[in-house]
């Protein structure tokens, strides 16, 4: 159950992207990061955490250059307030508190990158009820849950203050996708060049945008019938 927020709190999210240190070892460490997320959320300010694996992460390019993705898995903890929640680096006393096994020598430390957002907007469509009979599919299939991520780089005020009004998405054209059900945008809580965590500052973006889906196939499907 969501915790009450006091007034000022700026409700925002903790960001990781992570990567196995091998393919060979890559089961190993979701059994841990499974245990990790669990111990994590005992840390003060935390409300929920998701965790996504990246879907055809050999194809998917980050950059005009034709680079392949970083990494393949994204880690979202929801937090009350960003305030009370320290960058990466500085968070490992507080693991240490919570659980036995902070780290994992099947986790890739060192391309590690992770920080704190705040949130900027958040909007939920209202007009499309749950597509339920995804779910009951006449293959057997279960629906999979997804997230596609838009992401920007502007650090200026301008950018910053029209990313705040339309940057992204319009969450009006998402929700006339079926199935397409939340658009949520968040900046970083800090300024870049203020962040300990330099490998985090180089790779994660000024400003990024979820949408959130109810199964993998409202995208598919989105993709046959182009845009709305």
């Amino acid at each position: 159950m969501p915790r009450p927020q006091h007034p000022g709190a700026r409700p925002g999210v903790y960001v990781t992207l992570t990567n196995p240190t091998s393919r060979d070892v890559e089961e190993e460490c979701n059994a841990w990061y499974e245990r990790h997320m669990a111990d994590a959320l005992r840390l003060p300010g935390r409300l929920s955490a998701h965790r996504y694996r990246m879907v055809n992460d050999d194809e998917q390019l980050v950059a005009p250059s034709g680079r392949t993705a970083l990494h393949r898995y994204l880690t979202v903890y929801e937090l009350d307030d960003v305030a009370n929640v320290p960058e990466a680096r500085a968070l490992l006393p507080w693991l240490t508190s919570v659980t036995a096994e902070p780290t994992s020598p099947t986790l890739d430390i060192g391309g590690l990158a992770a920080a704190v957002f705040e949130t900027i907007s958040v909007h939920t469509s209202v007009s499309t009820p749950p597509r339920r009979h995804l779910a009951e599919a006449a293959d057997g299939a279960l629906a999979r849950p997804a997230v596609i991520i838009w992401s920007a780089g502007s650090e200026s005020e301008g950018s910053r203050a029209a990313h705040r009004g339309s940057g992204g998405p319009n969450h009006a054209d998402v929700f006339r996708v079926p199935g397409f059900v939340r658009v949520r945008r968040i900046r970083l809580a800090i300024a870049r060049e203020q962040m300990n965590d330099r490998h985090a500052a180089m790779v994660l973006p000024s400003f990024v945008t979820f949408i959130d889906v109810e199964d993998m196939r409202c995208i598919q499907a989105a993709r046959h019938r182009g845009p709305p």
